[in-house]
């Protein structure tokens, strides 16, 4: 009896795998005018809502550059950033699993722990380990869907590319970085508590810190000039690098934290490297 009921189970199943395909495709085939019909109304609402997103990018792009040519070449790094499909596939992936990364390295250490002794750790020093999408998407800037429109910069009335440096690097750091760092510094506040605000300013100011200094050791070329096909996985040690340097800084954190007034004066620092490094390092 016992072995029927198996059989009648693997019968039923295997219906299932035959006929359900054939099913849902004649639905599909079916319902194909439809979709093109959806498919041409989401096109339209998105390009209004691509206005809409072009004024906020202009917005941003005063608050955050000081010249007309780096505004410009912000907006363009964010429209890049945000509508190259071949960057999207490369990078999102990765940048995903930045994300998850603090997570994982959290999860492994505290399986034996309640979740008010959690709190009370200080576990939250791994919110450094998604720091690592600085090195992934840095590398990325350089390449692009159409690298012969490049010419345009060259053509254009531009002293240098230090605007295109400059705007690239401040699109990724608060059209990527800033968010996906919100996210994270939201879901730590709320496990640990609002006495690691201190801290998540001083991972913050690392990784704004790690985007130009990592630009001007990785990004050799300007941003999107050269062709997706062109990108080498041997390019990928500068990620193994940046966990030994990501640990690095994980140890002054720590070591901060063990003297008076280390964490404030390290803040102080690395709010002076910052300065230093956004309006200084590409002179």
């Amino acid at each position: 009896m016992a072995v029927w009921r198996g059989g009648g189970w693997l019968i039923l199943l295997t219906a299932l795998a035959v006929f359900v395909p054939i099913l849902l495709m004649m639905i599909y085939a079916r319902l194909i005018p439809s979709f093109e019909l959806y498919l041409e109304k989401l096109a339209h609402s998105e390009a209004g809502k691509g206005r809409e997103r072009g004024k906020f990018d202009r917005f941003l792009a005063r608050w955050v550059c000081r010249s007309r040519t780096e505004q410009a070449c912000f907006r363009l790094s964010a429209s890049m950033l945000k509508n190259e499909r071949e960057f999207k596939l490369k990078v999102y992936p990765t940048l995903g699993l930045a994300v998850l990364l603090p997570y994982l390295f959290f999860f492994s250490t505290i399986r034996n722990s309640s979740f008010a002794e959690i709190g009370r750790g200080s576990s939250y020093y791994v919110l450094h380990v998604m720091l690592i999408m600085v090195a992934t998407v840095v590398m990325m800037l350089k390449y692009s869907g159409k690298p012969k429109a490049f010419w345009l910069f060259g053509s254009a009335p531009m002293p240098s590319m230090t605007p295109l440096y400059q705007g690239a690097l401040k699109a990724f750091a608060i059209k990527i970085f800033l968010p996906l760092f919100a996210v994270n510094a939201v879901v730590f506040v709320i496990i640990f508590g609002m006495r690691i605000l201190p801290d998540i300013l001083i991972v913050l100011l690392t990784g704004l810190m790690l985007i130009p200094l990592s630009a001007k050791a990785m990004l050799r070329t300007p941003p999107f000039s050269q062709a997706f096909n062109m990108a080498q996985q041997k390019e990928g040690w500068w990620v193994l690098v940046y966990f030994i340097v990501v640990g690095g800084f994980i140890g002054l954190h720590y070591a901060s934290s063990t003297i008076a007034y280390g964490i404030p004066a390290y803040i102080v620092v690395l709010l002076a490297v910052n300065g230093w490094v956004w309006t200084k390092l590409y002179k």
